[in-house]
């Protein structure tokens, strides 16, 4: 504990650029000892990489001990020291570098290469790796790899590995399987399904039908009483009457006209007339129709005289009653569903597909559909529309496809699992499903690199089942991966995000 708290306070001396009273090396006597902090801007407000983190070159290593570059911090790395080149104290860079002492040379490719070529030549001495590809130390660029990249992982010994349960199998060349396999599920064919409502309100007077029942057009379903629709019966039946009286007026002036007894005036203003009460007729019409009444029902009313406030509601194909929400003395309003009719000789059935999948599909494309309740039997249907988005939760995508169902056997909410016919096949690299890791949204295997050395490197993944997983880039056949002991692995790769990683960053 003294040995610790003696290593911190020392620590901290020199992060402040002072040294223990009786040191031979006074901060004066080096440019190396003093921290690139202790620097000054000419203008109020103006950064740099230094003061800025946001302005650090995210490939180079930064010593948050000594405010500079980690391949030109002398005191951690003095074996890289190029005596040679004058070094800027304030900046923690080279002379011949520093483009915030000289400007005039920032971003020359040979200042750039050279950092590279330091920063390469980095070793880190806590895990056996260089520095740019340790994975303990960088484990900020995991997420900016790209499949092919990969950051290196060392274990103690091979002894190590194997009391961790690492176990290897090497990486096949397999043929992607026809077919792409989808969770699925039946539901109506909303394209031939009604939710039968009202357009008016009313109090439902008779229920005609009950579920399951078959009903064909026009069939009536309910009837509800409805002083609307009193009011648009007998708005019709008088303006009928009013047309009937200014066709009569406006004859009688037509052949008073002809005799020259009447005024063209008189003539006009019969025909005027006789337009607005046909007008006034052809609304009350149009007003009864959109409640729904049809052609044949104007008829009836009009021959009877039917001003009555009662308003038949019809099924508007053939279908099963699928739902029923009516009951005799309940009150119905525009938009609340009293039936549902569903015409079931067809189906949908709703597939959920991988987004890895999405280049294997393309609408048009046979499924085969298994459903849990129905296992011997084989659903043929065909794929009509594809979701243009993938849900963020599941990384599903959404894709439909329409089955025939002549013996009404497929009820909606059956589940099972579908196969769509896949586009093309292609040659991948497969590996067992233990052996692939997720990171956030990227996927990694771990490829022996040496007797005690792992190499986590990104893929893309092409498609997955129960038991393998193929890729389609970042790994080729005969590699060696981890199948056993790649979540030890990656525990290893990650704990520098738990805080037990280098202490640079």
């Amino acid at each position: 504990m003294k040995y610790f708290t003696l290593l911190l306070i020392t620590s901290f001396l020199f992060a402040g650029g002072v040294l223990m009273p009786g040191c031979e090396r006074s901060p004066q006597s080096s440019p190396a000892t003093t921290p690139a902090s202790a620097h000054s801007h000419a203008e109020t407000g103006e950064t740099c990489f230094i003061c800025d983190a946001s302005k650090r070159d995210a490939d180079r290593l930064w010593c948050r001990e000594h405010d500079r570059y980690e391949d030109r911090c002398w005191l951690c790395h003095p074996e890289l020291e190029d005596e040679s080149r004058l070094y800027c104290n304030e900046h923690g860079l080279y002379e011949d570098e520093c483009f915030l002492c000289h400007p005039e040379i920032l971003g020359a490719a040979g200042n750039d290469a050279a950092a590279t070529t330091v920063s390469s030549n980095l070793f880190c001495t806590e895990h056996g790796v260089a520095e740019i590809n340790c994975a303990i130390c960088r484990a900020d660029q995991i997420d900016r790899l790209s499949p092919g990249d990969e950051l290196l992982i060392r274990f103690s010994s091979n002894m190590a590995m194997t009391k961790a349960g690492i176990e290897f199998v090497d990486a096949d060349l397999a043929t992607m399987a026809p077919t792409v396999r989808a969770l699925a599920e039946v539901t109506f064919n909303q394209n031939k399904t009604a939710r039968i409502t009202p357009l008016t309100s009313g109090i439902v007077t008779e229920v005609l039908v009950d579920v399951g029942e078959h009903v064909r057009t026009g069939d009536a379903l309910v009837r509800i009483h409805s002083a609307e629709v009193a009011g648009a019966k007998g708005a019709l039946l008088t303006a009928n009457v009013e047309v009937e009286l200014r066709e009569q007026s406006f004859e009688r002036e037509s052949s008073l006209l002809a005799r020259n007894i009447t005024s063209r005036q008189d003539f006009e203003a019969a025909l005027a007339a006789l337009q607005r009460t046909r007008i006034d007729a052809t609304n009350a019409r149009q007003r009864l129709i959109n409640l729904g009444l049809s052609e044949d029902e104007l008829a009836r009313i009009e021959a009877e005289q039917d001003s009555s406030a009662t308003l038949t509601i019809r099924s508007p194909f053939n279908g099963d009653v699928v739902m029923r929400d009516a009951s005799v003395g309940e009150m119905a309003s525009p938009g609340e569903p009293l039936m549902m009719v569903s015409d079931r000789s067809t189906v949908w059935i709703e597939l959920s597909v991988p987004a890895s999948e999405l280049a294997r599909i393309t609408t048009g494309a046979t499924v085969s559909v298994r459903l849990d309740s129905l296992p011997d039997d084989v659903v043929e249907a065909t794929l009509v529309w594809i979701d243009a988005r993938v849900d963020p939760r599941s990384r599903m995508i959404r894709a439909r496809a329409v089955a025939s169902n002549p013996d009404g056997k497929l009820r909606e909410g059956l589940y099972g699992e579908g196969r769509i016919a896949a586009a093309a096949t292609s040659q991948v690299t497969r590996v067992p499903v233990t052996a692939v890791q997720l990171i956030g949204e990227a996927t990694f295997v771990f490829v022996s690199s040496g007797p005690d050395l792992l190499a986590a490197r990104r893929v893309a993944v092409a498609s997955k089942s129960d038991q393998w997983i193929d890729i389609d880039a970042g790994l080729s056949p005969g590699e060696r991966v981890v199948a056993t002991g790649s979540f030890t692995a990656l525990s290893e790769m990650l704990k520098a995000r738990l805080g037990a990683g280098c202490v640079h960053e």
